[in-house]
C-alpha cells in the first residue's frame, strides 16, 4: 500500500509540473541596453623629486586622458585632462613635418586644484631612465607648468 501511494504521488507531481519548464530550462531575461561604463585604468605613471611629484594618467577612449598631478609631496593636487599633440603640430626643428623614428610623445591640457588653474605640457621620451633610487623606468618625463619644470621617470601600463 505504501508503495502504491508513493508511485501515485510521484506521478501526480510529474503531471502537475509538465506545463512549466524546469529552472534550468528557463531562458535568461534579456539584459537592458544600458551600457555600464568601464572605469578608466592606469595608462601611464611618472614621478620625480625636488620637489616630490607623481603623475597618474588614466586610459581613455575619448581622445583625452584624465590626469592627476600630486605636487610638493602631496601638499597640492591638480586634476584635468590631457590631449596628445599630433606630431605635425609639435614645436621644435622641422615643425610641421613628422620626425622619422621619433621617440617623444607630447600632451597638453589644463589642470585645476586648490584655487589654481594650470596649463600643463607633458613630454614623454622613450628610453631607460633611472630614478633617485636607481630603479630603471621605460621613459624620461618633463612636465612644464607656468612656474616650474618637473623632471622624472615613468612607465606605461598597457
Amino acid at each position: 500500500m505504501k508503495f502504491s501511494l508513493i508511485i501515485a504521488l510521484t506521478v501526480g507531481v510529474a503531471v502537475v509540473g509538465c506545463g512549466e519548464p524546469s529552472v534550468s530550462e528557463k531562458k535568461p531575461e534579456p539584459k537592458s541596453e544600458n551600457k555600464t561604463e568601464v572605469a578608466p585604468m592606469l595608462y601611464f605613471k611618472a614621478s620625480g623629486n625636488e620637489p616630490g611629484w607623481i603623475l597618474n594618467m588614466m586610459s581613455s577612449e575619448q581622445g583625452t586622458f584624465p590626469v592627476e598631478l600630486v605636487l610638493d609631496y602631496g601638499a597640492d593636487t591638480l586634476r584635468g585632462n590631457l590631449t596628445k599633440i599630433p606630431i605635425m603640430e609639435q614645436s621644435g626643428e622641422g615643425k610641421g613635418s613628422p620626425t622619422v623614428g621619433t621617440n617623444e610623445v607630447k600632451y597638453t591640457g589644463n589642470l585645476v586644484g586648490n584655487d589654481r588653474n594650470e596649463a600643463l605640457k607633458l613630454a614623454i621620451v622613450s628610453g631607460i631612465c633611472s630614478d633617485d633610487a636607481d630603479k630603471q623606468h621605460g621613459t624620461s618625463v618633463t612636465i612644464t607648468l607656468s612656474d616650474q619644470v618637473l623632471r622624472g621617470c615613468g612607465d606605461y601600463f598597457e
